[in-house]
Parts: structure tokens; sequence; C-alpha cells
């Protein structure tokens, strides 16, 4: 007897519910997205739903990332929700250069995200507590 497959509507509920699931880190996720659309031509645009619907960045320590995202508008189009985690300078401490050059990459990437519902900027600061 041939298997069945399920009905097109049902697949296309199971891949939107999996990028609302919770993923361990970002590279998870991305992995995730990537394997799904892999899977066919049908399957592609989810998989990249998936894997880009949520974006966390270290604001310092993932330039290159932020990067090729703002060279990426079509994975742009799918990010809902960006995070950016930052360490505050100590007091007396002016912002280094690194940072600077992040704020702008943090602003140009809020700008570009069309379809952005959430944003968070979790600030430490140098002691270690979250602001």
């Amino acid at each position: 007897m041939p298997c069945s497959s399920l009905p097109d509507h049902i697949v296309a509920l199971v891949l939107d519910h999996l990028k609302l699931l919770e993923f361990d880190d970002d590279q998870e996720r991305r992995e995730t997205g990537t394997r799904v659309s892999l899977v066919c031509k049908e399957w592609h645009l989810a998989g990249r739903r998936i894997a880009w619907h949520s974006v966390m960045l270290e604001w310092a320590g993932d330039g290159r990332l932020a990067h090729e995202l703002l060279a990426r508008p079509d994975v742009l189009a799918e990010v809902r929700r960006l995070a950016f985690q930052a360490e505050l300078p100590a007091p007396g401490e002016g912002m280094r250069e690194t940072d600077q050059d992040a704020a702008a990459k943090s602003i140009a990437l809020v700008e570009a995200c069309s379809a952005l519902e959430a944003l968070d900027v979790g600030l430490v600061r140098h002691d270690g507590y979250l602001l």
C-alpha cells in the first residue's frame, strides 16, 4: 500500500510552528532552517524563515555576521525578532571604536528589517549586571 503524504496546509502549519520554537542558540536555529530548506523546493522558503526568524547579535563581537546580513535584504525580510547583547564601558571610559561601528551597524540592521516585530537590547554593565 503506498504511503500517503500530509496535506500541504498541514505541512505548512508544522513548518510555520518551527520558526516559533525556542532554540538553544542562533546556530541551532540556522542549522534547523537550513536542513528544512534542503528537503525539497516547496520547503525552501519555510526553511529560510525558520533560520532567520530570530537573530541574536553580540554588539561588538558579531560584526561579520551583521555585515553579511546587511548585504542580504532578502534574508533581512525574514527577521521578526532582533536582539543585541552589548557590554557598556566602565565609568569614565568612552565608547571604543568597535562599539561605535557596532552601534552604526545595529541601527542599519533595525532599519533594514522591514518585518521586525520585536527588538531586544540587552545592556551589560562592566560589573556583569544586566540593565
